[in-house]
C-alpha cells in the first residue's frame, strides 16, 4: 500500500485486527530506519527523535490554530511523526484542495501566485469554481516538462481567461540563486543534486511591484525557504496563503510558526486531503476574508498530543 495516496492505515488496522492479527504496525519504523533508500516520503525520513529534540516549538505551534478541526489534525499529524501511529489521522475534508469555501472564497480582484504549477492542475480547480473571474494568475513551475503540459493547456483555453495567466519557469526560495532541478514532469519534481540549472527568484523580487492577493505553494518541501524569500510582500499585501505542510517532519509547525512571525494577524487553519497525512495544508487567511466563523479549538492540553487527539 505504500505511495498510495488514497490509502488510510486506520483501514488496514481494522481489517487486519479483523482476522485475528494481535500486533499490527505502522509502515513509519521502515522509514525511519532506512531512510530514503526505502522510499522518498520525507515526513517520516526524519527519525522520531528529532520531532523531540523540538518540543518547545511543537507546543507553541499548538496555540495558533483558529478552529478545533485544525488543533486536532495538526494534534494528529504530530503522533504520527512522533510515535508512527497514523490511526488517528482524520478522513480528507470534504473540500478540494488550496480553496476550502468554509474558510475562504476566491473574490474577483484576486491576484494568484501558484508556487508548483505542475501542469495547470489549480488552474483547472480555479476554472471550475469562477471561471475566468479572477484578475490575474502567476504560474510558477521550474519544471521544464511541466512548464510545456502548461502551456499547452493554456493554449486550449479561451482568450478571456489565457490573457490573463502569466507562466514564470523559475524556482522560489529565500534569496536570488541557482539551483539544480530534477526534470520528471510529474508532481514530484524538486531540488537534486543531478539536474539542470534553474533560476531561483523571491516572491518579494518577482512581484515587488504588483500587488498580491493569494499565494500556493506546492514545492516539495521548499515552502519554508519560498515563504522568507515573499516576507515584503507578505506584509504588504496580507495575502490569503495556501501552503502544503507534509514534506518534512518539521514544517506542519515550523512553517505555521514562521507565518505567524511574518503577520500575527493571520487566522491559521490545518486541512489533510490525502491517505496517513499526505497533502496536509495550512492556511493564513486575514481576518476580513475569514468565513469560518464561532468554531472555537478543543482546550489546550498539551499532554493530549501525546495520549489521544480526540
Amino acid at each position: 500500500m505504500l505511495g498510495n495516496d488514497f490509502h488510510w492505515y486506520r483501514d488496514t488496522l481494522a481489517k487486519l485486527s479483523a482476522l485475528g492479527c494481535a500486533s499490527v504496525s505502522s509502515y513509519a519504523p521502515i522509514f525511519w530506519r532506512f531512510g530514503n533508500r526505502f522510499m522518498d516520503l520525507r515526513l517520516l525520513n526524519e527519525p522520531a527523535h528529532r520531532l523531540y529534540q523540538h518540543l518547545d516549538e511543537v507546543f507553541e505551534a499548538e496555540d495558533l490554530w483558529a478552529d478545533r478541526e485544525s488543533l486536532e489534525t495538526y494534534r494528529s499529524n504530530i503522533v504520527w511523526r512522533a510515535k508512527g501511529d497514523p490511526s488517528h489521522l482524520p478522513y480528507p475534508a470534504p473540500e478540494k484542495t488550496y480553496f476550502p469555501s468554509d474558510i475562504f472564497k476566491l473574490i474577483p480582484e484576486e491576484v494568484f501566485i501558484d508556487c508548483g504549477a505542475f501542469d495547470g492542475d489549480t488552474i483547472r480547480l480555479v476554472r471550475s469554481l469562477v471561471g475566468s473571474n479572477f484578475k490575474a494568475i502567476h504560474s510558477i513551475e521550474a519544471d521544464s516538462i511541466s512548464m510545456q503540459k502548461l502551456s499547452f493547456y493554456l493554449s486550449t483555453l479561451p482568450a478571456e481567461m489565457a490573457n490573463k495567466i502569466n507562466m514564470l519557469g523559475c524556482a522560489v526560495g529565500a534569496e536570488h540563486s541557482v539551483l539544480r532541478f530534477s526534470m520528471s514532469g510529474n508532481l514530484n519534481s524538486k531540488v537534486e543534486d543531478v539536474g539542470i540549472d534553474v533560476s531561483c527568484i523571491p516572491l518579494d523580487e518577482l512581484f515587488a511591484e504588483e500587488p498580491v492577493t493569494l499565494i500556493k505553494m506546492d514545492i516539495e518541501g521548499a515552502e519554508y525557504d519560498a515563504l522568507l524569500g515573499a516576507k515584503t510582500i507578505i506584509k504588504r499585501d496580507h495575502p490569503v496563503l495556501a501552503i502544503c505542510v507534509y514534506h518534512t517532519q518539521s514544517d506542519i509547525w515550523r512553517i505555521p510558526l514562521l507565518i505567524r512571525s511574518i503577520d500575527p494577524t493571520y487566522s491559521l487553519f490545518l486541512r489533510s486531503y490525502d491517505g496517513d497525512g499526505l497533502q496536509t495544508v495550512v492556511y493564513a487567511v486575514p481576518k476580513d476574508r475569514v468565513l469560518l466563523r464561532g468554531a472555537s479549538p478543543v482546550p489546550n492540553n498539551k499532554s493530549a498530543i501525546w495520549t489521544s487527539t480526540t
